[in-house]
C-alpha cells in the first residue's frame, strides 16, 4: 500500500480509538451525570487551530520586533543627546563652555560622557542586529 493509503488508515484508526475512548468515559460516569459537562469545547479542525496559533505567534513576533526597534531608537536618541553633533548635545555644550562657569568646570566629565555614549551606540547596534534577525526564518517562532 502506498504512503497516502497508510496515512488514511492510520487516521481512521485514530478516529475509532477516539470514539471508543469517549464511549468508555461515558460508561464510567455516575448515574445522572451528563457527559456533555465534560466536553472541553469544540475541537475544530487541526489545520485551522494550527493557522490560528501561527497567526498569534506571528503577531507576537511583530510586537517583539517593534519593541526591540523602539528600544534601539531610544538608546540611539539618548546617545545623540549625550555626544551628538548638534549644538545641544551635552558634550558639545560642555566643550564650548567658558572654564569659569559651572558647566565649564564639568569638562573633566567629557571622557566619561564619551565612554558612555560609545557603549550606548554599541548597545543600540546590537539591538538593531536583533531587530534584523527577527526576519530570519530560523527565528520565526522564537
Amino acid at each position: 500500500m502506498n504512503k497516502f493509503g497508510n496515512r488514511f488508515f492510520n487516521l481512521l484508526k485514530e478516529q475509532d480509538v477516539a470514539e471508543q475512548e469517549r464511549a468508555a468515559m461515558e460508561a464510567s460516569l455516575d448515574q445522572g451525570t451528563n457527559p456533555e459537562d465534560f466536553n472541553a469545547g469544540e475541537t475544530g479542525d487541526v489545520n485551522q487551530r494550527a493557522e490560528e496559533a501561527a497567526a498569534q505567534m506571528a503577531k507576537h513576533a511583530l510586537e517583539m520586533k517593534a519593541l526591540i526597534n523602539n528600544w534601539a531608537t531610544q538608546i540611539s536618541e539618548f546617545e545623540e543627546f549625550l555626544n551628538g553633533s548638534s549644538v545641544d548635545s551635552v558634550n558639545t555644550v560642555i566643550t564650548k563652555a567658558n572654564d569659569a562657569t559651572i558647566i565649564g568646570k564639568m569638562k573633566k566629565e567629557r571622557t566619561t560622557i564619551n565612554r558612555i555614549a560609545s557603549e550606548l551606540a554599541g548597545l543600540a547596534a546590537k539591538f538593531q542586529g536583533y531587530y534584523n534577525m527577527a526576519d530570519d526564518p530560523a527565528n520565526k517562532y522564537v
